[in-house]
């Protein structure tokens, strides 16, 4: 079945012909669009098109460049499919018609790929590439009983100290199909680069995430994330049980601030693939009808290491290592920032290739950052005996 893709941010202001070449391509990809999120008067009218595009699905690039050509009234000697291809990658309708496909294809892999760091880490968008000053979390502590007539007490909220240049960073990388790929029909290089740069672009979040996990950055206050002075840290005797499970979930449930406790729970267990089927068969075991037990997430990252993005540094991984952390609505431990405006997604551009190359091509680029801004709401247990 074709996997289904939303739209509404899909097919922007491209032409009815570029859109309808560029559905032939999603039928050849195998992605089906979805159009509930159109306004019904372009719903039925984008669901047809989809339909009628169905028989460019099976046309060759060189058709497809001939398609383009008569439907922009361009004159072309059929026979010569270079003269075809060099003159198509210059029409909106072609290179539009890609980027659809393109743009489809980005979407999908992006969504689809699992993140595990999905549901514990805080999101933040950003508004350009500064330095980033986060609030630090928990410092509101309660609210104060109010008398009648009184005055509500001011809540000073403390500001972590981010030095060490915690600001957005932009990873990139471009593809372009051209002229002598069209004659040579590589649809394989329009479906598969795609997907490979939207899977490299997917892995930034994560690899930054555990990146910092591994290392164990120091906080504002001097000490590491992990560590002793801040109760969330485990070693001797901390090989993965019933009894030290719940030992890790009563240490992030102890959680304070100014000896005011946060009361917060565990979410989410995140263990090496060596630890997936044990874990799960703890979790499984302690299920209550309420739905509150623990979400199982194995992570290959913290058992085979992880290279830093940006450093390039390789961190270690261990197979005994387990990790708890808690909704960032409750606590917030790691903090990843996006360039807003951007959805959290890959952006992709097209261009025409420069003076003596024929063709279209596309720079993708992802505007992310993380750090570790707290050390409640998260926990590790080194799984030693």
């Amino acid at each position: 079945m074709p996997l289904q893709v939303h739209q509404s941010n899909q097919t922007g202001n491209i032409s009815r012909n570029a859109q309808t070449l560029g559905y032939g391509l999603l039928h050849r990809f195998g992605i089906a669009p979805v159009f509930d999120d159109l306004p019904d008067n372009q719903r039925g009218y984008a669901e047809q098109l989809f339909v009628d595009a169905e028989c460019f699905g099976r046309y060759s690039m060189p058709d497809i460049a001939r398609r383009a050509l008569e439907l922009e009234n361009i004159p072309f000697r059929s026979t010569d499919v270079g003269e075809v291809c060099r003159s198509a990658v210059s029409t909106s309708t072609l290179s539009d018609a890609f980027t659809l496909a393109i743009n489809t294809t980005v979407q999908r892999t992006f969504e689809e790929l699992a993140d595990t760091t999905q549901g514990w880490v805080h999101e933040i968008e950003v508004d350009n590439f500064k330095d980033i000053s986060s609030i630090e979390p928990g410092k509101m502590g309660t609210l104060d009983p109010l008398p009648p007539g009184g005055h509500a007490s001011h809540k000073i909220l403390g500001v972590t100290d981010m030095a060490g240049g915690y600001r957005l960073a932009r990873f990139a990388g471009q593809f372009m199909i051209d002229e002598m790929d069209m004659i040579d029909d590589r649809w394989d290089i329009l479906q598969r680069i795609p997907i490979e740069m939207a899977s490299a672009a997917q892995r930034l979040r994560p690899d930054l995430i555990y990146s910092i996990v591994l290392d164990n950055p120091d906080l504002a206050d001097g000490d590491p994330l992990f560590h002793t002075n801040h109760a969330n840290l485990d070693t001797a005797g901390s090989v993965m049980s019933e009894d030290s499970l719940g030992g890790g979930m009563s240490k992030v449930a102890a959680h304070e601030v100014d000896g005011v406790p946060l009361g917060v729970l565990a979410t989410h267990l995140i263990v090496p693939p060596a630890l997936r089927f044990k874990a799960k068969r703890f979790v499984h075991g302690s299920e209550t009808a309420e739905g509150d037990d623990l979400l199982v997430r194995a992570e290959p990252r913290l058992q085979n290491g992880v290279v830093d993005p940006i450093s390039k540094t390789k961190h270690a991984g261990s197979a005994t290592g387990w990790y708890m952390a808690s909704s960032p609505i409750n606590a917030t431990s790691i903090e990843v920032a996006y360039l807003r405006g951007t959805g959290k997604m890959p952006v992709i551009r097209e261009y025409m290739l420069g003076p003596g190359q024929w063709g279209i091509g596309w720079d993708i680029n992802l505007d992310i950052a993380a750090r570790a801004v707290g050390h409640r709401g998260i926990y590790k247990a080194t799984g030693e005996v």
